[in-house]
């Protein structure tokens, strides 16, 4: 009788550190801030981008968008101007 009430408490134990372990992996986990799509470079005017969306995005991330680019617009770390795209480029916006 006392073995069988060790393993019931035994389990219960474990599922309550199961719970815990839970909540707190929820509770620390990093938000993501915003989405991230392909999409081709349709038309170029000022410091605006017209982009089209590519069929492999997600839904709502198909069809077309409108994008200001500035003076501190990175590539992998590395500054880029409007000058270093070209209509037709396909880019990835985060």
């Amino acid at each position: 009788m006392k073995k069988l009430i060790l393993i019931i408490c035994c389990v219960i134990l474990l599922f309550i550190v199961g719970i815990i372990g839970f909540f707190i992996g929820k509770n620390t986990h990093a938000p993501v801030d915003g989405t991230t799509f392909y999409a081709t470079i349709e038309e170029i005017r000022d410091n605006y981008l017209m982009v089209s969306g590519l069929k492999i995005n997600d839904i709502n991330s198909r069809g077309e968008f409108f994008f200001t680019i500035d003076d501190k617009t990175q590539w992998r770390h590395t500054e880029i101007t409007l000058t270093d795209l070209k209509v037709g480029n396909m880019v990835c916006i985060t």
